[in-house]
């Protein structure tokens, strides 16, 4: 028995991103053929900037995945951009990103669909990759929370402050505050 998948659309997010890259995409494209598009235009010679910030913007969305707080907000940010240009000075990172397939760059890693069916998504041991996600772990937010619980002493109202560290230059930012 063959199994059925539903196609997804590309998400209006990714074609954005691609369009700062200046590919355009259909609103009707399908999530897999998006990102071949996007890929096939990018691996044409003179294109390695653009190729090598969607792969950093790729390897960023994934280690950020399960955090809410994006720091890096495009593909065309100045951090991006200095990863990518210390990527493309690197003749060895160009060609480990150009193995890639377009369609491999939707998640990296085995992922497992509802239907308990085990996906594979592109390689996390490649030069390309391990590169870039060491350049990138300083802008990944961490889930690391302090619930901070203040009482007074008549019981009247409780004041619990939500902090995620960051280790991004070691600061910490408010979430959020319930009265």
């Amino acid at each position: 028995m063959e199994m059925q998948y539903e196609v997804k659309k590309l998400h209006l997010a990714h074609r954005e991103q691609a369009r700062l890259l200046g590919v355009e995409l259909p609103d009707d494209i399908a999530k897999k053929a998006g990102f071949e598009s996007v890929f096939d235009v990018l691996r044409q010679p003179g294109r390695e900037l653009n190729l090598c910030q969607w792969f950093v913007w790729r390897v960023y969305r994934h280690l950020a995945s399960n955090h809410s707080v994006l720091v890096l907000n495009s593909t065309v940010c100045e951090e991006i951009t200095d990863i990518a240009n210390l990527m493309i000075a690197d003749v060895k990172l160009i060609k480990s990103v150009k193995r890639y397939e377009g369609g491999d760059l939707r998640w990296f890693g085995d992922w497992t669909a509802p239907s308990g069916h085990i996906a594979k998504g592109g390689s996390k041991q490649t030069l390309a990759f391990k590169s870039a996600a060491a350049e990138l772990e300083k802008f990944v937010v961490r889930d690391d929370i302090i619930i901070i619980e203040k009482s007074s002493s008549t019981g009247c109202a409780s004041v619990i402050a939500l902090f995620s560290l960051v280790g991004y230059f070691g600061n910490v930012i408010l979430t959020n505050v319930f009265y």
